[in-house]
């Protein structure tokens, strides 16, 4: 979108001229992403959501191109009730009408989930001067014959402090002696 030096509105579809799709917060503070992509799927998506009135099935709403027109009015209906529904009942309003959903995982949760697990997309690296390894996203895609690997986590906290502080702000010693004095470095 940036390339067509537009932005993207609040409640604007995520998949450009498809509708709807998009994030929505859950009553839990969570997130999903919802695709009523298509009308088959759109229609099932609006009767989980108890408005079976605005599906494919009104002259309204039949086509995706008269979605796109009504694009606030049904993105505003389907925000609505997830904000009512913890993550896990959304989930399993949209698995049970057969519409794609998928939950938006924090860190943490990315790192616990299995799938991530057993596709070898987490592992660990051990930091350059040693300790304990640091958990991280492996290099992906992960193929089965090149997997790739990290070779190493990154470097140290401050590590390359004053070469930016000297190179990129043109600091000189006693700047940089000043700042060590009052402990900013």
């Amino acid at each position: 979108m940036a390339l067509l030096h537009k932005l993207r509105r609040e409640k604007e579809a995520a998949v450009g001229g498809v509708v709807p799709s998009g994030t929505f917060r859950t009553k839990d503070g969570r997130y999903v992403v919802i695709g009523g992509n298509g009308d088959s799927v759109y229609s099932r998506l609006m009767a989980a959501i108890g408005r079976p009135d605005m599906s494919a099935a009104n002259p309204t709403y039949a086509t995706n191109s008269l979605r796109v027109a009504a694009e606030g009015a049904i993105m505003e209906q389907i925000e609505q009730w997830a904000e009512k529904h913890t993550l896990e009942e959304v989930m399993a309003a949209m698995t049970k009408a057969r519409v794609p959903a998928g939950p938006i995982l924090s860190p943490a949760a990315i790192m616990a989930e299995p799938q991530f697990q057993a596709r070898g997309m987490i592992h660990s690296a051990s930091p350059p001067s040693g300790g304990d390894p640091v958990t991280m996203p492996a290099l992906l895609p992960v193929l089965s014959r090149t997997p790739g690997t990290t070779r190493w986590a990154g470097p140290e906290l401050g590590e390359h402090t004053e070469e930016v502080l000297r190179g990129e702000l043109g600091l000189g010693d006693e700047e940089l002696a000043n700042l060590r004095a009052v402990g900013a470095i």
